[in-house]
């Protein structure tokens, strides 16, 4: 009888178990993914740009603050009601000035594929700001 009792404990303490990590896992996938780091994105742009050591660790604090200020940008977008168009309009800005401080430690060569790199669509939801070809094509096409 003892041997029931427990049996029906480890079963109820595995179906909870499943329970649970089906629970968490369905809680995460209705959450947008973490933004990547500063060194995530240095990393990849050493890969894809060449970038020496010593650039990298130059970059690294320009990629930090960009990060840093798109995350106030998207803050005071979402608890201020900035408009769309307007926090687009800042964004852009501060991409323009952190370009302009890549500049002081990427070769032109490597700031043109940074910023080509920028422009083309990401895997986390394309480039919003791209018009569409929809949007291109003239009436009457």
């Amino acid at each position: 009888m003892k041997f029931l009792s427990k049996l029906w404990l480890f079963i109820i303490i595995l179906i909870g178990g499943i329970f649970i990590i089906v629970s968490l896992t369905f809680a995460q996938e209705g959450q947008p993914p973490s933004p990547p780091s500063a060194s995530d994105i240095v990393a990849k742009m050493k890969q894809e740009l060449n970038l020496s050591d010593e650039q990298a660790s130059q970059v690294i604090p320009v990629i930090q603050e960009e990060i840093q200020e798109m995350q106030t940008i998207m803050e005071q977008a979402r608890n201020q009601g900035v408009s769309r168009e307007a926090m687009l309009s800042q964004m852009e800005s501060l991409h323009k000035n952190t370009e302009s401080k890549l500049s002081q430690y990427l070769t032109e060569d490597q700031l043109t594929q940074w910023k080509n790199r920028r422009q083309q669509p990401s895997r986390r939801g394309g480039n919003k700001d791209a018009p569409s070809e929809k949007n291109n094509q003239t009436e009457g096409e």
